[in-house]
């Protein structure tokens, strides 16, 4: 015949409480590190580039400007040698590529005429970027060209 062995309520209650004391006393171990660090997609693109826009219709650049990217999304600029302040750029990283857009600025082409947006497509490949630009203007026309790159900085 078995001999069955039963525990009360009380004393299964006291078991669970003195599994749980035990586990919450437990020593940590110290080599393990609870805080991971992320790093931004938008590391790679951090720092300053000298870029040149090439249009359709020439092997010479229709302008140069200096973009200045943060790891981050916060704080970039590019702007033009003849102009005072930089203009603002919203990015992020689709894919394997660094999509800007930039806030309306006047034209550094056309006299009189103000950009409302210029979209930007990179990639990167160490300190050299190049990609693909549209820019849009207040009158409805709109300019394509590609871009090169070089972080500087």
């Amino acid at each position: 015949m078995h001999r069955h062995t039963y525990f009360s309520a009380s004393s299964l209650v006291l078991i669970a409480l003195s599994g749980a004391l035990f586990l919450g006393c437990a020593k940590k171990d110290s080599s393990y590190n609870e805080t991971t660090t992320e790093v931004s997609p938008l590391a790679a693109y951090a720092g300053d580039w000298m870029t040149e826009a090439y249009t359709a219709a020439s092997d010479e650049p229709a302008v140069v400007v200096l973009i200045k990217g943060t790891d981050s999304a916060e704080g970039w600029t590019m702007k033009f040698a003849d102009m005072d302040e930089p203009i603002g750029l919203q990015v992020s990283v689709v894919g394997d590529s660094l999509v800007t857009r930039s806030a309306s600025y006047p034209s550094a082409l056309r006299e009189g005429r103000t950009v409302t947006s210029v979209t930007s497509y990179f990639s990167v490949n160490g300190d050299q970027m190049s990609g693909r630009f549209h820019a849009a203007y207040d009158d409805g026309e709109t300019l394509k060209g590609r871009m090169a790159s070089e972080r500087v900085k």
